[in-house]
């Protein structure tokens, strides 16, 4: 390449670079100096904050909390901001700030009247229980609207704190189907008499959704000592909603309860008899996991059976 020609392009280059500085094209504006507060110039890095979107608000952002000797000071006021996108670059400083009064702010976000600053906010107080203990919050789930109980009732669901037991309990009983079976999904893994009548009274739900969601968390609570949880499921295998005969199937499939004769020769009579083929297929891989005897007595019936469901 000529000597001459390569020095113009590079010169070339450095001016479009220069140029596009000046301009402020592809790339974001850093604040000065480090903020006053050390633990945002973490949640800065933690978040990648300087790289978030619209660039302009993330710039008003830093401007405001630069000088600022705790940062959580100024985001209860930014969070007031009447531009939606504005409060979310808010809630994910304060996910990613470690400060546990911070959650006060996002359990408040948390029935914004825009989605997706509630969205945020709940993404954010799971990320800040990651990073410092979150004291739950539970006036969300009483809120009006239904979207707003039931993202509240997920969001203490993930934090799993266990003073929050009891108001999801109150949840179940939501007259939003929807609700209750957030409901019994944020009570799936909890211990306790009460959370197992809970969701052993959700198996008798209007709603089918909620009876599978109910039968897929006592999974969970299903062993052998459990006679409680044994004949809700039990009870479930003939629900008229083939979704939730499937659900307890699977769910007593997860124990050593197909051990029982009596639970396997009922499972063995689902094979050759119920209506829907997933169900069988789901009470065969339940026999075949656990006691392969049985299914093959099962399997061999229903070849010679004249019954053309099976």
């Amino acid at each position: 390449m000529n000597r001459t020609a390569f020095v113009t392009g590079m010169k070339l280059h450095l001016m479009l670079f220069v140029v596009a500085l000046l301009m402020g094209v592809g790339t974001t504006r850093l604040p000065a100096a480090e903020p006053a507060d050390p633990k945002l110039a973490v949640a800065y890095r933690r978040c990648y904050f300087a790289q978030q979107y619209p660039p302009d608000m993330v710039r008003e952002i830093q401007d405001k909390l630069q000088n600022a000797p705790r940062a959580l000071d100024v985001l209860t006021q930014l969070a007031k901001d009447p531009r939606p996108q504005f409060r979310i670059l808010v809630t994910l400083l304060l996910g990613a700030l470690a400060e546990a009064d911070g959650a006060k702010i996002l359990w408040s976000l948390l029935t914004d009247e825009n989605e997706s600053v509630r969205l945020a906010a709940s993404g954010a107080l799971i990320q800040l229980n990651q990073l410092t203990p979150v004291a739950g919050d539970v006036a969300a789930t009483r809120d009006k609207r239904p979207e707003v109980r039931r993202l509240a009732i997920a969001t203490l669901g993930r934090l799993a704190a266990k003073n929050d037991e009891a108001a999801l309990l109150q949840c179940l009983n939501d007259e939003d189907e929807l609700v209750r079976a957030e409901a019994v999904t944020a009570l799936q893994g909890k211990k306790g008499k009460e959370v197992e009548a809970g969701l052993l009274e959700r198996l008798k739900d209007k709603s089918a959704q909620v009876r599978w969601t109910a039968a897929r968390a006592l999974g969970t609570l299903a062993d052998a000592k459990n006679q409680a949880v044994i004949d809700g499921l039990e009870t479930a295998l003939k629900d008229p909603d083939w979704h939730v005969r499937a659900a307890a199937l699977m769910s007593l499939g997860k124990s050593n309860l197909i051990k029982n004769d009596k639970i396997a020769d009922t499972i063995t009579g689902i094979l050759n008899a119920d209506d829907f083929a997933l169900v069988r297929d789901r009470a065969a891989d339940v026999l075949l996991a656990a006691n392969s005897d049985k299914v093959a007595e099962a399997l061999a019936e229903s070849m010679v059976s004249t019954n053309r469901a099976t």
